[in-house]
């Protein structure tokens, strides 16, 4: 592969050899590989994130005074995703800065044309109508990490 300005990866459930696609724990398990390897905390902004879970999502994703759900680790959003059942949508853009500019009146989505939806994105990770984790990411070494773990 060339040196493009993104790398991307299709994540699905045959990757973990099960029928289903997008479940929280196949989420909490991309999340971990991810933080195996990435040597920068990141800051993670969600969108558009719809699903069935054993909690209230409003619990587990609580918006700021802004209307913008945020984690500051990676290791604080795993501990929320593992209690999704299956997320039917969701957009999890993982960043090294805490201030990005988000515009408001048009939010990241998951049916988005598959490319960064904010500047200063490092990772974003997508769940996508029950089907798969559509994963962009900027560092190869990462990129290939997923690649060899999950295909």
């Amino acid at each position: 592969m060339s040196n493009p300005s993104y790398y991307k990866i299709e994540i699905s459930g045959k990757c973990f050899n099960e029928d289903i696609s997008c479940t929280g724990e196949q989420l909490e398990s991309i999340l971990q590989a991810i933080n195996e390897i990435q040597t920068d905390s990141l800051i993670w902004y969600l969108f558009d994130i719809f699903g069935g879970s054993k909690v209230s999502l409003f619990e587990l994703f609580p918006s700021n005074d802004f209307g913008i759900i945020n984690f500051f680790s990676t290791y604080e959003l795993i501990g929320r995703v593992k209690h999704i059942i299956q997320f039917e949508s969701g957009v999890f853009i993982g960043s090294k800065f805490k201030n990005i500019e988000i515009d408001f009146e048009n939010q990241p989505h998951s049916e988005a044309e598959l490319e960064f939806q904010l500047n200063q994105t490092s990772i974003e990770i997508r769940a996508f109508d029950f089907e798969c984790f559509e994963i962009i990411l900027q560092d190869e070494m990462i990129y290939h990490y997923l690649k060899n773990k999950f295909l």
